[in-house]
C-alpha cells in the first residue's frame, strides 16, 4: 500500500510540473483504487469476510490480523480488495500454493505483499504462529461485597446490638478490606428542634469493648464473614423529648494487609505492634484496636509513647539513635526499641 502511495503521489506531482509548462493544456488524473487485505480460504467459503480484515502495521511494513480460530487443514491465501466483495490480486499468486493449517488452534497472521518476508514466511509473504494465550488479569481491587445496618436503631441507653458488617467475595493477595466509620454529628445523637442538645454514643464491637471506627476484614471468602458492630449510647432519661438522629457514613477501601514487628522493650522483653504500609505510629495506634494498649503523647514531638520509641540504625559498623515522632511512618524493616531514657533526638 505505501508503494501503490509513493507511486501516486510522483504521478501527481509530474502533472502539476505538465501544467505549469503548458498552461493550455486541460489534464485529468484518475486516483488509484485504495486497497485492503483479507484472509481468504476454506474457513470462508474463498470469499471475501470482513471477519478477516487485516490491520496495517507500519512499524514492520507489513499487513497482520490476530486470534484468528482455525481448523486442521483448513486453506487460505491473502487477497486485496478495493471494495470488500471483489478479489483484486491472490498472494501468493498461482494454483497448489495455499498455506494449509497443520492443526486446530488459534493463530496470528502476517502478511508482506513484496514477498521479501524470509525462510520462515510461507511462499516469503505468509507467516503464521500460534497466538499466546493471556491470563485476564486479575481485578486491582477484587471482587467483594459488603453489607452494612442500613440504621442504627437506639432502643435503650447503653449496648445497642446491630447485625454487624459482613463481607465476601475475594481480594487479591496481600489486602484486607478496611471499613471506617465517620459522623456528620461527630458521634452524637442531635435532637432535631434544638442542635445544642445532643446524646453521646459510641460504636464498638462489643457492650463491654472500647469504641472504634474502623473494621477490618483480614481475608474475604466467598462463604459471607460478619464482624460485630453496636452501639454504645449514654444515658438520656434527663434529655428532653424529641427526635434525635445523626448521619454515619462507612467508607470502604481495599488496604495493604497489616503487618506486625517486634518492638523491644528495654533489652530484656518484646511485644508487638501492629501496622499497615505506610502508616505513621500516630495512625496506627489509632486505627488498630491492638494497639489500644499504647498511647501518643503530642505534648512532646520526640516521643511516641510515654516511654520514648528510637529507632536502631547501623552505621558504618556504629549503632545510632533516631528519635520518632507521631508523624514518623512505621518502617517495617527498621528494628525498634522502646527505653525510658532519652538517648537522642
Amino acid at each position: 500500500m505505501k508503494q501503490l502511495t509513493r507511486k501516486t503521489l510522483g504521478v501527481l506531482l509530474a502533472l502539476v510540473m505538465v501544467l505549469a509548462l503548458l498552461p493550455g493544456l486541460t489534464v485529468t488524473a484518475q486516483a488509484s483504487e485504495l486497497l485492503s487485505f483479507y484472509v481468504c480460504g476454506s474457513m470462508s467459503n474463498w470469499t471475501i469476510s470482513n471477519d478477516y480484515l487485516m490491520t496495517f502495521d507500519a512499524s514492520a511494513d507489513e499487513m497482520y490480523i490476530e486470534g484468528v480460530t482455525l481448523q486442521k487443514d483448513c486453506e487460505f491465501k491473502i487477497v486485496s480488495s478495493a471494495d470488500g466483495q471483489s478479489v483484486v490480486s491472490w498472494y501468493p499468486d498461482g494454483m497448489e500454493n495455499a498455506y494449509v493449517v497443520p492443526e486446530d488452534g488459534v493463530y496470528d497472521i502476517r502478511f508482506r505483499y513484496d514477498g521479501q518476508g524470509g525462510p520462515e514466511w510461507h511462499e516469503g509473504c505468509i507467516l503464521v504462529t500460534p497466538a499466546v494465550a493471556t491470563e485476564p488479569a486479575a481485578p486491582l481491587f477484587g471482587t467483594y461485597t459488603l453489607t452494612i445496618p442500613s440504621a442504627l436503631n437506639i432502643t435503650a441507653p447503653g449496648w445497642n446490638a446491630t447485625d454487624g458488617i459482613s463481607a465476601s467475595g475475594e481480594l487479591p493477595q496481600g489486602k484486607t478490606l478496611s471499613v471506617t466509620a465517620s459522623s456528620d454529628g461527630e458521634f452524637a445523637l442531635v435532637n432535631n428542634l434544638n442542635s445544642e442538645k445532643k446524646i453521646p454514643y459510641a460504636l464498638a464491637t462489643a457492650t463491654d469493648a472500647a469504641p472504634t471506627a474502623v473494621w477490618t476484614f483480614d481475608s474475604v471468602t466467598a462463604e459471607a464473614q460478619t464482624l460485630p458492630m453496636g452501639v454504645i449510647v449514654e444515658d438520656y432519661t434527663d434529655m428532653p423529648a424529641g427526635t434525635y438522629e445523626d448521619t454515619v457514613t462507612f467508607t470502604v477501601k481495599v488496604v495493604d494487609a497489616a503487618k506486625t514487628i517486634s518492638i523491644k522493650l528495654g533489652f530484656d522483653g518484646e511485644t508487638t505492634f501492629c501496622f499497615a504500609d505506610g502508616e505513621t505510629w500516630q495512625e496506627a495506634i489509632t486505627n488498630h484496636s491492638e494497639n489500644s494498649g499504647w498511647s501518643c503523647s503530642l505534648d512532646f514531638p520526640t516521643r511516641v509513647y510515654y516511654m520514648n520509641v528510637y529507632e536502631l540504625a547501623k552505621r558504618d559498623g556504629e549503632y545510632t539513635y533516631k528519635g520518632v515522632n507521631p508523624g514518623d511512618a512505621v518502617d517495617g524493616e527498621a528494628e525498634y526499641r522502646l527505653s525510658d531514657h532519652n538517648q537522642g533526638s
